[in-house]
């Protein structure tokens, strides 16, 4: 976590892109939240839907899309 922060603060400060902190774990339950009756697939609009919930969240741009 410590690496995280550092990598975070450097960033920051170096005005480069910022680390990403998001493992495949992170992305698999963000999948399984989007996919609650366990089909292995969601609609083009739950993506939507999902994307634009993460993307207001962190304050996204359109550019990570």
């Amino acid at each position: 976590m410590i690496d995280q922060l550092t990598q975070l603060k450097n960033a920051k400060s170096t005005k480069t892109d910022y680390p990403c902190l998001f493992d495949s774990g992170n992305i698999e339950a963000m999948f399984r939240l989007m996919d609650p009756e366990g089909r292995g697939f969601i609609t083009s609009t739950q993506f939507a839907e999902g994307k634009s919930i993460i993307v207001n969240y962190f304050h996204l741009s359109q550019k990570y899309w």
